[in-house]
């Protein structure tokens, strides 16, 4: 009971759960980032739309084109909900993934 009267221990447990939850909210982005990754090639992922930068600044002295995401958003959400446009996205990136399975729409 003395524990929780004074105010400095109180404090140090609220900064230990919010460290705690930090952590548990990166190790959650860690997983959903791998999962992204590591995708089964059969398996597309439709609902997500990424808008990305392709540098080739690093392509001659590194030999690689780097890319940064600058957002991720649902389809629906960036169409609108308009279902004629998904299915138009969605039967497109299914044709592309079964002609190369990679896709870059500019």
């Amino acid at each position: 009971r003395r524990f929780w009267r004074n105010p400095a221990s109180v404090l140090l447990v609220l900064r230990l759960l919010e460290y705690l939850v930090s952590l548990w909210a990166r190790w959650r982005r860690h997983v959903h980032s791998k999962r992204q990754v590591l995708n089964p090639e059969d398996e597309l992922e439709l609902d997500l739309v990424q808008g990305c930068l392709l540098t080739a600044e690093n392509l001659l002295n590194l030999g690689r084109v780097e890319k940064r995401t600058l957002f991720q958003v649902s389809a629906k959400k960036l169409l609108a909900k308009n279902e004629h446009l998904l299915g138009i996205l969605t039967n497109a990136a299914q044709h592309c993934h079964e002609q190369s399975h990679n896709c870059l729409v500019t």
